[in-house]
Protein backbone atom coordinates (compact mmCIF):
# COMPACT_ATOMS: atom_id res chain seq x y z
CA UNK A 1 0.00 0.00 0.00
CA UNK A 2 1.06 3.60 -0.51
CA UNK A 3 -1.28 4.56 2.34
CA UNK A 4 -3.30 2.79 5.03
CA UNK A 5 -5.27 3.84 8.10
CA UNK A 6 -8.22 2.39 10.02
CA UNK A 7 -10.72 3.45 7.31
CA UNK A 8 -9.02 3.20 3.91
CA UNK A 9 -6.18 1.70 1.94
CA UNK A 10 -4.56 3.23 -1.14
CA UNK A 11 -2.50 1.40 -3.73
CA UNK A 12 -1.24 1.78 -7.28
CA UNK A 13 -3.74 0.88 -10.01
CA UNK A 14 -2.60 -2.20 -11.96
CA UNK A 15 -3.71 -0.52 -15.23
CA UNK A 16 -2.64 3.08 -14.66
CA UNK A 17 -3.64 5.95 -16.92
CA UNK A 18 -0.25 7.42 -15.91
CA UNK A 19 2.43 6.02 -13.64
CA UNK A 20 1.53 6.79 -10.04
CA UNK A 21 -2.25 6.32 -10.62
CA UNK A 22 -3.64 5.44 -7.17
CA UNK A 23 -6.90 3.91 -5.95
CA UNK A 24 -8.30 4.94 -2.54
CA UNK A 25 -10.54 2.14 -1.25
CA UNK A 26 -12.60 1.93 1.97
CA UNK A 27 -11.87 -1.03 4.22
CA UNK A 28 -15.58 -1.42 5.01
CA UNK A 29 -16.95 -2.26 1.59
CA UNK A 30 -19.75 -0.38 -0.10
CA UNK A 31 -20.60 -0.30 -3.79
CA UNK A 32 -20.78 3.42 -4.54
CA UNK A 33 -21.79 6.78 -3.08
CA UNK A 34 -25.43 5.72 -3.10
CA UNK A 35 -24.95 3.09 -0.40
CA UNK A 36 -21.91 4.41 1.46
CA UNK A 37 -21.78 6.76 4.40
CA UNK A 38 -20.79 10.41 4.29
CA UNK A 39 -18.05 10.13 6.91
CA UNK A 40 -16.21 7.38 5.02
CA UNK A 41 -16.57 9.14 1.69
CA UNK A 42 -15.35 12.43 3.17
CA UNK A 43 -12.33 10.61 4.57
CA UNK A 44 -11.66 8.99 1.18
CA UNK A 45 -11.75 12.45 -0.43
CA UNK A 46 -9.38 13.87 2.20
CA UNK A 47 -6.89 11.05 1.60
CA UNK A 48 -7.24 11.50 -2.18
CA UNK A 49 -6.32 15.16 -1.73
CA UNK A 50 -3.26 14.26 0.40
CA UNK A 51 -2.18 11.68 -2.16
CA UNK A 52 -2.62 14.21 -4.97
CA UNK A 53 -0.22 16.52 -3.17
CA UNK A 54 2.19 13.62 -2.67
CA UNK A 55 2.04 12.78 -6.39
CA UNK A 56 2.81 16.38 -7.35
CA UNK A 57 5.73 16.46 -4.93
CA UNK A 58 7.12 12.99 -5.70
CA UNK A 59 6.53 12.64 -9.44
CA UNK A 60 6.53 16.28 -10.54
CA UNK A 61 3.16 16.04 -12.26
CA UNK A 62 1.46 19.28 -13.27
CA UNK A 63 -1.85 18.34 -11.66
CA UNK A 64 -4.08 15.41 -10.77
CA UNK A 65 -7.48 14.07 -11.76
CA UNK A 66 -9.59 12.80 -8.88
CA UNK A 67 -12.36 10.60 -10.19
CA UNK A 68 -15.00 8.13 -9.02
CA UNK A 69 -17.52 6.26 -11.15
CA UNK A 70 -20.82 5.44 -9.46
CA UNK A 71 -22.84 2.77 -11.27
CA UNK A 72 -22.40 4.15 -14.81
CA UNK A 73 -18.87 3.37 -15.93
CA UNK A 74 -18.15 1.50 -12.70
CA UNK A 75 -16.32 -1.72 -13.61
CA UNK A 76 -15.65 -2.87 -10.04
CA UNK A 77 -18.59 -3.14 -7.59
CA UNK A 78 -16.61 -1.65 -4.71
CA UNK A 79 -16.29 2.07 -4.08
CA UNK A 80 -12.92 3.58 -4.97
CA UNK A 81 -11.50 6.96 -5.89
CA UNK A 82 -8.91 7.33 -8.63
CA UNK A 83 -6.07 9.80 -8.06
CA UNK A 84 -4.30 10.21 -11.40
CA UNK A 85 -1.15 12.28 -12.00
CA UNK A 86 -1.59 14.54 -15.04
CA UNK A 87 0.92 16.35 -17.24
CA UNK A 88 0.64 19.36 -19.54
CA UNK A 89 2.45 17.30 -22.20
CA UNK A 90 -0.28 14.65 -22.41
CA UNK A 91 -1.75 14.29 -25.90
CA UNK A 92 -5.15 13.43 -24.43
CA UNK A 93 -5.46 15.09 -20.99
CA UNK A 94 -9.07 13.94 -20.57
CA UNK A 95 -9.70 10.81 -18.55
CA UNK A 96 -9.71 8.01 -21.06
CA UNK A 97 -9.10 4.50 -19.83
CA UNK A 98 -7.69 3.53 -23.23
CA UNK A 99 -4.37 5.36 -22.77
CA UNK A 100 -2.97 3.09 -20.06
CA UNK A 101 0.71 2.70 -19.27
CA UNK A 102 2.51 -0.38 -18.00
CA UNK A 103 5.13 -0.48 -15.27
CA UNK A 104 8.52 -1.99 -16.00
CA UNK A 105 9.61 -4.80 -13.67
CA UNK A 106 9.90 -3.47 -10.08
CA UNK A 107 8.97 0.05 -11.26
CA UNK A 108 5.63 0.09 -9.38
CA UNK A 109 7.44 -0.59 -6.10
CA UNK A 110 9.79 2.34 -6.79
CA UNK A 111 6.89 4.69 -7.59
CA UNK A 112 5.02 3.52 -4.46
CA UNK A 113 8.12 4.19 -2.33
CA UNK A 114 8.39 7.73 -3.73
CA UNK A 115 4.74 8.44 -2.91
CA UNK A 116 5.04 7.03 0.63
CA UNK A 117 8.13 9.19 1.23
CA UNK A 118 6.29 12.29 0.04
CA UNK A 119 3.39 11.54 2.41
CA UNK A 120 5.82 11.34 5.33
CA UNK A 121 7.37 14.75 4.62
Amino acid sequence: FVYEDETVVAFLDINPVNKGHILVVPKKAFNNIFDGNEETFAHMATIAMRLGNALKKSLGCDGVSIHMNNVIGQDVPHAHIHVIPRYESEKEPKITWSNKEEYAEDESAQVATQIVAALEE
